[in-house]
């Protein structure tokens, strides 16, 4: 099956909390809520009561600027869901939501890091099988200027003025190939980015049919009167 998105956005926040503006997420099975923040970690939650697993924090300089990617397998879905994150400082979310996504286990691999400079890659992935879910994030102070991603990766970039920017890019790939984007931007800055990768959920097997195996029928041998 192949995967697609159902929808996306990005808010980028000026408090201790951040909330996106609703969107229809009706018939997805995996959402995802990238959350950044200055200094201290987040938490999330929705509008539906979905419950979110946290993958693992990457950091800038071990404390700023902080990047988080949450997600929700199997979620109740809605018209207008809003997720809202929790803690740190001026944080921003970026939320977006996929169909086709492996209904069990389909969180498959991650990497990240920080770095000071004009572009950065979070890591290579290379999936664990075909027609997979990459995703890209980055979390800068402000806006850098020019925030863009290579390898055909579609970014959603949401740039901080008293908060913190926010960028969220996916793809699919198929075949399973090795996958190193890289986000460039213009002006000298600090950041934490993401990479991660989910599994689509595969095609159904035909249903068995066992072979036809005829009974043996003896030839009519009619009897001469």
């Amino acid at each position: 099956m192949a995967i697609a998105l159902v929808a996306r956005t990005v808010k980028v926040g000026t408090g201790a909390t951040v909330a996106n503006d609703a969107i229809n997420v009706t018939g997805a099975n995996l959402l995802l809520a990238l959350c950044c923040s200055y200094q201290n970690a987040q938490a999330v939650s929705d509008n539906k009561g979905n419950v979110y697993t946290g993958l693992t924090e990457r950091l800038w300089l071990g404390s700023d600027r902080r990047i988080r990617l949450f997600y929700c397998l199997n979620p109740i879905t809605d018209p207008s869901l809003v997720v809202t994150a929790t803690g740190g400082g001026f944080p921003s979310i970026g939320v977006a939501a996929f169909s086709g996504v492996k209904v069990s286990g389909a969180f498959d691999q991650e990497a990240g890091g920080g770095i000071t400079n004009v572009g950065f890659s979070p890591g290579l992935i290379t999936p664990s099988a075909d027609n997979a879910l990459m995703i890209a994030g980055i979390c800068t102070s402000g806006d850098p200027g020019n925030m863009q991603i290579n390898s055909s990766y579609d970014l959603l970039w949401g740039p901080g003025a008293s908060g913190m920017g926010v960028g969220l890019a996916y793809k699919t790939v198929s075949p399973a190939s090795a996958q190193s984007p890289s986000f460039t931007w213009t002006n000298n800055a600090g950041i934490a980015a993401l990479h991660t990768s989910f599994l689509a959920q595969p095609p159904a097997s035909p249903p068995h049919s066992p072979r036809f195996s005829p009974r043996y029928s003896p030839r009519f041998s009619p009897r001469i009167a």
